[in-house]
């Protein structure tokens, strides 16, 4: 049991040290500092569904997914808005 807490505490500490940087780099608030810092593993999962996984995100890669497959998709959009 006490090899797997060794093997996990690693990846956990370089989340979290990613977590505070994508934080500081993007000018977040406070509260994020505190939240990845005092709960390391919960705070950057948390921290990581809010910034990436967020619906204008989701939106955006699935526009991007759409036009992908389907080559006619920005003009029947386009077509869409004029009508």
């Amino acid at each position: 049991m006490m090899y797997m807490y060794g093997f996990f505490f690693p990846i956990i500490i370089v989340l979290q040290v990613v977590c505070l940087l994508h934080a500081y780099r993007n000018g977040s608030d406070q509260k994020w500092y505190w939240l990845i810092l005092f709960f390391p593993l919960i705070g950057s999962i948390i921290h990581l569904y809010e910034h990436f996984y967020s619906r204008k995100n989701m939106a955006d890669l699935s526009e991007g997914v759409k036009g992908v497959i389907n080559s006619n998709y920005e003009i029947q959009k386009l077509e869409k808005e004029v009508k």
